[in-house]
């Protein structure tokens, strides 16, 4: 009987962990989803959190594996930290790149990926989520009055167990960083509350989604804890939240293969667990800046 508690115990959910934190929506099929206009739905925070099972195929995912895997054999000096490809805009910004060495990398980059895959990504996800946006047309976000200048509209992202836990952060907080390139950008600024969205193409054991039970608020930081794990402290430093292990309410996002994620993360502060497997957590994803007409932009 002692033997049965304690294993029990070691398998219990701990009391932090809180499975109806934020309000989640799940669909079984991107067909399913694109009934039910979820983007609208986010936007109007009726949803925090959106689960498209099977969005897209089994063929393609494997079709965006060899495209990332033969970028990081070939050439891994263009990964971004964590293994990402792309470069981000604020990688690019805080590693001392001009926002020009960013875009003038992006047409390159994208005429590379159609070429590799033999269909269009961009189009292929750009579809994706202007189905689940009652078929109002969602685009790549353009800097400059004429255009021209685009963002990339996707990320790979790959972690592994050798990594750090990729740390506490929500979308808002990087704008400040970016102030300084935000000029660049004349009348398209970055918009803040933008909706997170990702594709997990391979699964791994560990890696779920954390979801903190802390919203954004103007001023506020992250700082790491001499544990490890990191805290979010409030603009006047009075209130901060421990988001270790045994810290503030969170809720964990464990997804599957092929399933699209979307998320509140401009404004929910977040992180990916830790990852305990060989095998890596990849996914593909990117940003969507939401507009009052509806047509939302792309970016990363």
């Amino acid at each position: 009987m002692a033997l049965f508690s304690k294993l029990f115990k070691e398998k219990s959910i701990p009391s932090n962990v809180d499975a109806n934190l934020y309000k989640v929506k799940t669909y079984h099929s991107l067909d399913l989803a694109s009934k039910d206009n979820p983007i609208s739905q986010l936007i109007k925070n009726k949803r925090d959190v959106v689960r498209v099972k099977n969005a897209v195929s089994r063929k393609v995912q494997k079709e965006l594996l060899k495209l990332f895997s033969d970028v990081r054999q070939k050439e891994s000096h263009r990964l971004d930290t964590y293994g990402m490809f792309p470069k981000s805009f604020v990688t690019n910004s805080l590693t001392g790149g001009e926002p020009q060495d960013y875009f003038s990398k992006t047409k390159a980059i994208q005429t590379e990926v159609k070429s590799f895959l033999g269909f269009d990504l961009e189009c292929f996800l750009l579809n994706i989520l202007t189905s689940l946006n009652n078929g109002k047309s969602i685009k790549t976000k353009e800097v400059g009055k004429k255009g021209g200048r685009k963002f990339n509209y996707f990320q790979f992202r790959a972690l592994n167990k050798k990594e750090e836990i990729f740390r506490v952060h929500c979308e808002n907080m990087f704008f400040d960083w970016v102030a300084k390139d935000l000029n660049y950008l004349e009348n398209d600024k970055f918009k803040e509350n933008p909706i997170a969205f990702f594709i997990l193409l391979q699964k791994s054991e560990g890696g779920e989604l954390s979801l903190f039970d802390k919203r954004w608020e103007q001023g506020q930081r992250a700082e790491a804890l001499a544990s490890g794990f990191d805290q979010i402290i409030s603009n006047n430093g009075k209130e901060i939240n421990d988001c270790s292990p045994k810290g503030i309410k969170r809720q964990l996002i464990d997804a599957e293969e092929c399933e699209m994620i979307l998320f509140n993360g401009g404004e929910i502060w977040h992180n990916i667990e830790k990852i305990k497997s060989s095998n890596e957590r990849i996914t593909v994803g990117a940003f969507l800046e939401i507009s009052e007409e509806g047509n939302h932009l792309v970016w990363i």
